[in-house]
């Protein structure tokens, strides 16, 4: 009973919070989600499938050995992936290939999301796509609470998982989600430590706040690709 009171408690804070701070963005929120001011914008227009950016990426990054990270570009208020920056469009870092070796995962610090046809599942658990904001804030600040999620907010990432024929337009609510529930988590650990709101924050602030909750998002593939041809 507790738990579900809980939940629904969060929802109603959810829902109220994103509202006010999804709508525009503010140079704080810019720079919560750009890992670094040396950047790539990836050919989000040109690029339609799944497939080819994730081709893209292994081709810059595993084979070229371009260094800057790879950015998109975010509308906050149409909900979608943009061509370019303007007003309400934030920059959002996403992380560039492993191109080589067996790495190993903490997988608690991993919150997955999976887009397999029409389903939605988070965690391994079917999900609707109004939830991925509340598990992100669990992933960072629940401290090991609930079942299954990390113990302190550092080192956390979020994988976005999805076969490689799909449209990228199929992932535009999901990165809203994520980045709304990211926002929301940024402001929840902005007024708990400086009892402040998060566009309110001093850059030392920032500096502080990111390095608690540092944003990490990766897109996987959930089915082979094609091999790429070497540029030799």
């Amino acid at each position: 009973m507790k738990k579900s009171l809980r939940s629904a408690f969060l929802f109603f804070v959810l829902a109220i919070t994103l509202g006010a701070c999804t709508s525009n963005s503010c140079p704080n929120q810019d720079q919560l989600f750009l890992a670094s001011d040396d950047y790539k914008p990836v050919p989000a227009d040109s690029l339609k499938t799944y497939r080819s950016f994730i081709n893209y990426l292994e081709q810059s990054y595993c084979i070229e050995n371009e260094t800057k990270l790879p950015v998109i570009f975010f509308d906050l208020k149409k909900r979608l992936i943009a061509p370019a920056p303007g007003k309400n469009i934030i920059p959002v870092s996403i992380e560039p290939p492993l191109c080589e070796g067996d790495f190993k995962f903490e997988f608690d610090k991993i919150l997955e999301i999976v887009l397999d046809g029409n389903n939605l599942s988070i965690e391994g658990k079917r999900m609707s796509v109004d939830s991925i904001p509340q598990y992100v804030y669990y992933q960072y600040l629940s401290f090991g609470l609930i079942k299954g999620f990390s113990r302190k907010p550092q080192g956390n990432g979020i994988w976005i998982i999805s076969e490689l024929d799909r449209p990228m337009s199929d992932f535009n609510p999901l990165i809203d989600k994520v980045i709304s529930g990211y926002l929301f988590t940024a402001e929840r650990l902005g007024e708990s430590l400086f009892d402040k709101k998060l566009c309110e924050l001093s850059q030392k602030e920032m500096h502080h706040l990111q390095s608690l909750i540092r944003f990490h998002l990766s897109f996987k593939f959930s089915d082979e690709p094609k091999p790429l041809l070497s540029n030799d």
